[in-house]
């Protein structure tokens, strides 16, 4: 069964500092190259390595950013913090259109991650995947949708999965194309805020 917690998730793992489990800490990331906004945000702040290997990948293996890299679709980047606790960059996610997220891609991410998660188990080593509400939001997906892929790719497995819910306040901006408030869902590195109809025609 899914835990769900309220709280902020680098809070909430704090308590597991000394605990020698194993904590994925999965997260989306979008194929263009742009760490923006929404939960990566804090990722960085935690693990400034996330961030680093993530623009990394870009330069070392040529990608453009700015344009849809859709061979990384469905590839999951670790980036160990400590000895016990790994953020899992997802790649499920394109940067513009109705719905980014790309469920497909997510569903190879997630069961990748299970797969690994169950290779340290058979080596020995206890397991947990600590996350946040991933998918739905700006990423345009369902959660109702991406809470069965939890239940398929990692609770059927035996993973003590935990999702934690950031309690924050809806924020509201205008979209710098056409002056609607509108959910910030897409951000340009410039900071400047588009709602999806007017992001979607760019």
């Amino acid at each position: 069964m899914i835990k769900y917690v309220q709280g902020d998730l680098f809070d909430y793992i704090k308590e597991f500092s000394d605990d020698p489990t194993i904590t994925f800490i999965p997260h989306i990331v979008n194929t263009y190259g742009y760490w923006a906004s929404g939960f990566v945000v804090a990722v960085e702040k935690f693990c400034p390595l996330a961030k680093q290997n993530y623009e990394s990948l870009f330069i070392d293996h040529a990608f453009e950013r700015g344009m849809p890299n859709e061979t990384l679709l469905g590839n999951n980047q670790l980036v160990l913090v400590e000895r016990n606790q790994c953020i899992v960059n997802m790649f499920a996610q394109l940067f513009g259109g109705n719905r980014p997220l790309r469920y497909d891609a997510l569903a190879k991410c997630m069961a990748t991650l299970g797969d690994r998660a169950n290779e340290a188990v058979k080596d020995g080593h206890q397991v947990r995947i600590v996350a946040p509400k991933f998918g739905s939001l700006r990423a345009g997906g369902d959660w109702d949708f991406v809470e069965k892929l939890v239940e398929d790719c990692w609770i059927s497995r035996g993973l003590d999965t935990t999702i934690i819910e950031y309690p924050h306040k809806q924020i509201v901006s205008r979209c710098q194309q056409c002056n609607q408030k509108a959910m910030p869902l897409f951000l340009m590195p410039n900071r400047q805020y588009f709602c999806r109809g007017c992001y979607s025609q760019r």
